[in-house]
């Protein structure tokens, strides 16, 4: 074997090794992000299940919320959903179909230094319909009991 061939051989080797240790880099960087984004997810629907509970008990908007290894921040937005019968109905129907809502919950990953929290971007994005006069449990029947000033807000 000459000297040529083993450098050749050793600049071959090189370029596979490097090229595995590349796909290797990629696989673990998508992982990251699909954790991520699954961390935003799982965040966004705690959100959307405590805002139907009691919506004053959200956490902040302005502080960066710690989920697992991630930080994110996100914001809440609310919206009358309008419906029309498709067959018109007799009586009051029509206001019935426009007591519901519609909250969405976007959530913002950050660069995941906690001293200085940054938005980079949405990471996800969640919606749900809910109806705010029907109560979802027992827990939710007994604190609108015992809660005037929610009381009066369905009212």
């Amino acid at each position: 074997m000459t000297l040529l061939e083993v450098l050749l051989a050793v600049t071959m080797l090189a370029l596979v090794s490097a090229a595995l240790m590349n796909a290797l880099a990629g696989i673990d960087q998508s992982q990251r992000r699909q954790q991520k984004q699954l961390a935003g997810m799982e965040l966004a629907n705690r959100l959307i299940l405590t805002a139907l509970d009691d919506d004053r008990k959200l956490p902040s908007q302005a502080l960066p919320l710690e989920y697992g290894p991630f930080y994110f921040y996100y914001d809440t937005f609310e919206d009358i959903v309008r419906m029309r019968p498709a067959q018109r109905a007799a009586g009051d129907a029509e206001n019935a179909f426009n007591r519901y809502r519609q909250i969405t919950i976007a959530v913002y990953a950050t660069d995941d230094d906690p001293k200085r929290p940054n938005r980079t971007g949405e990471i996800a994005r969640l919606s749900r319909v809910y109806d705010p006069v029907a109560a979802r449990n027992p827990d939710t029947i007994a604190r609108l009991g015992t809660d005037t000033d929610r009381l009066l807000k369905l009212i």
